[in-house]
């Protein structure tokens, strides 16, 4: 799982690059770790609307993107997770008045 990850990072071609999603549930799991395809095809949750909410900004439900090479550059971030090279939490950290 981590190769895999750290490769997918690599791919994106993307020094301050975070990948960032919602994880599927493990039932959603092949064996060997590898996800099931979705109706046929590869997909996985694509981020793309905002919705304000008392104030904050929250994301709409995920959309579907299918049959990617590489990750999908977008401007939005899912809580699920998280993975980047460190100096991106040193260059931009956690604003403590959170």
């Amino acid at each position: 799982w981590d190769v895999l990850q750290i490769q997918q990072w690599y791919d994106a071609q993307n020094e301050y690059a975070v990948l960032s999603t919602y994880v599927a549930d493990s039932t959603n799991l092949n064996e060997d770790g590898s996800m099931k395809n979705v109706n046929g095809v590869w997909e996985v949750p694509h981020l793309c609307s905002i919705q304000w909410e008392n104030g904050h900004v929250r994301n709409m439900q995920a959309k579907a993107a299918r049959l990617l090479k590489k990750p999908k550059l977008t401007t939005l971030w899912a809580a699920g997770l998280s993975f980047s090279r460190c100096h991106a939490e040193r260059t931009v950290p956690y604003d403590p008045y959170t």
